[in-house]
């Protein structure tokens, strides 16, 4: 919902230009946003190297745990926003009991991981961390980070979790 409403208001802006093609180099004239994410050709970041005076730039994108549909319990799971307090969410939230969220945890650590390639140094842009590097700082590091449930109240118990 908030990709498609920010979609939509930034195509009927008259003071947009969105240009949905390949861009080379950073235009002269500004300002100018560039949104061209971990795909950015060559060219661009020569352009933006330049025009930064740095020598390299660095992209994140923190990968979300996958979870297969079939194994969520609905009787357990509820729909809910943190902070707008709509009736129907945009995001499933799972509670777990504490036994569960060590589990969970176990499970991230234990994991394979997919390995860094020989260029990628392993920095992070701390507001956008994958799961099992903010594991790795501290079993309860997702308690008081991502999977903090401030803002969320379980329909089960009228409780947050």
């Amino acid at each position: 919902v908030f990709q498609r409403l920010v979609t939509e208001r930034v195509e009927a802006d008259p003071n947009i230009n969105l240009l949905r093609e390949e861009l080379r180099t950073v235009p002269d004239e500004g300002p100018v946003i560039v949104a061209s994410g971990p795909l950015t050709s060559e060219s661009l970041v020569g352009s933006l190297t330049s025009l930064l005076a740095m020598d390299t730039l660095y992209f994140y994108d923190a990968t979300a745990p996958i979870i297969a549909a079939e194994s969520i319990d609905r009787d357990i799971v509820f729909r809910a926003n943190r902070r707008d307090g709509e009736a129907e969410g945009d995001y499933l939230n799972c509670p777990f009991t504490e036994d569960e969220y060590n589990r969970f945890v176990d499970a991230i650590l234990a994991a394979d991981r997919y390995p860094l390639h020989e260029f990628e140094t392993g920095k992070f842009f701390e507001s956008c961390m994958p799961i099992d590097e903010l594991a790795d700082r501290g079993r309860k590091t997702l308690a008081f980070g991502p999977m903090r449930p401030v803002g969320l109240i379980d329909p089960r118990t009228g409780r947050r979790p």
